[in-house]
């Protein structure tokens, strides 16, 4: 038995390899995981021809959109992705006087939608290239820290739990942002998606876990009450996940 990445018990079990990464199961939190070898990881973000074109595309339609002030062409576009469509629906309705903060913004595509429908929102990335290129385009409403942003209402992050190497710690952090009443909603890579399969969709290194619905009813018990949705859109993107803070 190996200590597992996730939960950090002896009780992670090799199950196979994919594309050179060792593939563990945890007996106890229930994810499969790979560890990340940064080195490979900063290599893969600096590539210009992997996923992250994507994103420099899709920010450069936003911008067009943002600049004319076209709201219904945004929303087009965003609604191509499950992801983005799941976020849009659930906080468009909200009150525009919530505060709203935006992890893992990347290019600032999305964050811009909310910007342009009159929202208080804050992005914040790690990249400082990604912030650059989102505050040129889209104002000063983008940074690469968390400190220091005080409380928030409504927190969300896309494609960004099954790449970062703590998940506990990290959803912990971000629900100590949220107010009384306040919500955290993102997607998670689901385990049961992966069928026979050792892995599937997004390589590692970017991609690093994939969760047991279970995971987040064990690790995050108290004072919240957890939805999920499994059935919001098609395999292998996973499950959606709503934290609530009572």
């Amino acid at each position: 038995m190996k200590i597992c990445r996730i939960c950090k018990k002896e009780k992670a079990q090799k199950v196979g390899e994919y594309d050179s990464y060792e593939v563990f199961d945890c007996f106890n939190c229930g994810c499969r995981f790979v560890f990340r070898e940064k080195q490979i990881f900063d290599l893969y973000h600096k590539d210009p021809n992997s996923s992250y074109s994507f994103q420099r595309s899709l920010a450069d339609k936003a911008y067009d959109c943002y600049k004319n002030k076209n709201l219904k062409e945004l929303k087009k576009i965003l609604f191509k992705s499950p992801k983005f469509k799941y976020i849009i629906k659930n906080i468009k309705d909200k009150d525009k006087n919530n505060k709203i903060l935006e992890v893992g913004c990347s290019y600032g595509y999305l964050t811009a939608y909310f910007l342009l429908s009159g929202f208080n929102i804050i992005g914040v990335d790690i990249s400082q290239e990604a912030v650059r290129n989102s505050i040129n385009n889209f104002g000063n409403h983008f940074q690469t820290e968390l400190s220091g942003l005080g409380k928030f209402d409504i927190i969300y992050h896309t494609g960004t739990i099954g790449c970062v190497d703590d998940p506990i710690t990290f959803t912990n952090k971000l629900l100590a942002m949220l107010n009384p009443g306040g919500e955290l909603l993102f997607n998670a890579p689901d385990k049961k998606a992966l069928i026979k399969n050792i892995w599937i969709n997004t390589f590692p290194p970017d991609l690093i876990t994939w969760f047991d619905n279970n995971f987040w009813f064990k690790f995050f018990p108290g004072n919240l009450k957890i939805k999920i949705n499994q059935n919001f859109f098609r395999r292998p993107f996973g499950s959606f996940v709503k934290i609530s803070k009572l």
